[in-house]
């Protein structure tokens, strides 16, 4: 959270990078034990594979078979991380 507007909360968003206004009301409470963390994440993508000539159906179709699963990640140094 960055700062207080009006009703909203500016927040920045680490995968993005973008801010926005957020409502409280769509806001949950980080964990005690995460928030001495600095803030992560990994920029990341399919090896070989372009997007943007996927038709919107084989995206959406993507998009359900790999959200909130545990997916194995290699990055180039050759090991393996989970993430869930």
């Amino acid at each position: 959270m960055l700062a207080k507007v009006g009703e909203n909360w500016k927040v920045a968003f680490v995968d993005y990078g973008n801010t926005s206004e957020v409502p409280i009301a769509d806001m949950r409470p980080l964990k005690e034990e995460h928030a001495s963390l600095p803030a992560q994440s990994i920029n990341c993508l399919l090896r070989g594979c372009d997007k943007s000539d996927w038709p919107k159906e084989e995206l959406d179709k993507f998009e359900a078979a790999t959200n909130e699963i545990e997916l194995d990640v290699m990055n180039n140094l050759k090991y393996v991380t989970k993430f869930s």
